[in-house]
């Protein structure tokens, strides 16, 4: 590994604040730590691979980034995620509780239980162009 430029900057403007900033010229890759009036950053880049993350955080806001498309936001009690895929695993169990619950796939949805798959409400709708129930004992009623 080469060498490294290494700053620490100080500026009373409100949007400078104090910046931590490490170059790896070699390797074109920066790390940047900012403390301003306002928020904190920490940023790091990759320039030769086209990678950037970036952790935001003030007392509204808490962000995580990478790249342009990639993100989880939390802001007054709402999370918001966006990524290209999503995988949640747990070893034991996952539950999901809130007033109203929607799942929505632009294209396919598969719910599948290697035991037992229970769908139960007051008023329950299955319906579709075409919807087909099969197994081994099927009882309607």
């Amino acid at each position: 590994m080469g060498s490294l430029i290494c700053r620490i900057e100080l500026n009373k403007e409100t949007e400078k604040g104090i910046l931590i900033s490490v170059e790896n010229k070699e390797e074109d890759i920066t790390h940047l730590i900012q403390l301003n009036g306002d928020s904190i950053k920490i940023e790091s880049k990759n320039n030769k691979k086209n990678n950037n993350t970036r952790f935001i955080q003030d007392p509204n806001l808490l962000k995580l980034e990478q790249g342009e498309n990639n993100y989880i936001f939390l802001q007054d009690g709402d999370i918001k995620l966006k990524c290209k895929n999503f995988s949640l695993e747990s070893s034991e169990n996952v539950a999901i509780t809130s007033t109203n619950t929607n799942i929505t796939a632009s294209k396919n949805l598969t719910a599948k239980a290697t035991m037992q798959a229970n769908v139960t409400g007051k008023i329950t709708t299955i319906k579709g162009e075409v919807t087909k129930v099969e197994g081994g004992l099927v009882k309607l009623g």
